[in-house]
């Protein structure tokens, strides 16, 4: 290959705990969440955590260290069907538009519900059946509701699965946000809120290859994995909006029971 022969092979990791490493989320109550095209929260622990409703996953990343967690299949694949649900042959409905749309709305889209399982789910149902639903809609619902609708059912997704690291006694102080959805300060408030929690947002949203990186400088120099809290230029961090974090939890209260009520529909329709 043309390559030097004394040239060093690293072996890293896969993207989800590489995401973690890159963002700095390495610590107790350090909770990352990355949505791209799909998405997932994950955390870093000293010990596997094994979940006997196997809700989510549990694996190593190095000899003495875990990362407990769980995926979503609907990122930010969802809006993008919003997106071409909207738009017209004149009109390509711009994420910018969508957002400013969405911005009309208050915290809860007036009531209206989004399941985001456009392709199946993963954690915490594992279930390739499962389908996307509005819940709720009424008259008074236009265009700029299901917009807000459906980028609040998936952070509702993440939040759900977050439930379920909280069971087993992985709690959230601190969000750590990466991915193509960090671009959007809408969705990350809508995070903040969701959790009545800090988000902290990197410069770059390319946490995955910078933690890649820096396995490889841990592995032909003298740094430590943890070190890296030290070189991650941070851009923002945002600070929950408790009102709707008020608005968020009675809705989700109704949200997270509606996919077992759903369950049998979905699969009779498959």
């Amino acid at each position: 290959m043309g390559i030097n022969r004394h040239t060093p092979i690293v072996l890293a990791g896969s993207d989800g705990p590489l995401a973690n490493l890159g963002i700095g989320a390495i610590n107790p109550g350090e909770t990352a969440i990355t949505i791209g095209t799909s998405g997932a929260i994950r955390q870093f622990s000293s010990e596997p955590l094994l979940d006997s409703k196997q809700e989510i996953f549990s694996y190593s990343f190095t000899k003495d260290s875990w990362i407990t967690g769980g995926p979503t299949n609907n990122g930010g694949i969802v809006l993008k069907w919003v997106q071409d649900l909207l738009s017209t042959e004149h009109h390509l409905l711009s994420m910018d538009e969508m957002t400013q749309l969405a911005k009309t709305v208050e915290a809860g889209s007036e009531k209206l519900l989004f399941m985001p399982y456009l392709n199946g789910e993963r954690a915490p149902f594992w279930d390739a059946k499962a389908k996307g639903s509005y819940i709720g809609l009424q008259p008074h619902h236009q265009k700029q509701h299901l917009i807000r609708a459906s980028m609040e059912g998936v952070i509702y997704s993440i939040y759900h699965i977050g439930h379920v690291l909280e069971r087993l006694g992985n709690h959230h102080e601190t969000l750590f946000a990466s991915g193509g959805f960090a671009r959007s300060s809408l969705w990350l408030q809508m995070l903040a809120d969701t959790f009545g929690k800090p988000v902290k947002v990197p410069e770059s949203h390319q946490s995955s290859a910078w933690g890649a990186a820096w396995v490889a400088l841990c592995a032909i120099q003298n740094y430590q994995l943890e070190d890296i809290k030290q070189s991650i230029p941070m851009k923002t961090e945002i600070e929950p909006d408790l009102a709707n974090h008020q608005t968020y939890q009675e809705l989700f209260d109704i949200y997270q029971g509606l996919y077992e009520q759903l369950k049998d529909t979905f699969h009779r329709l498959s």
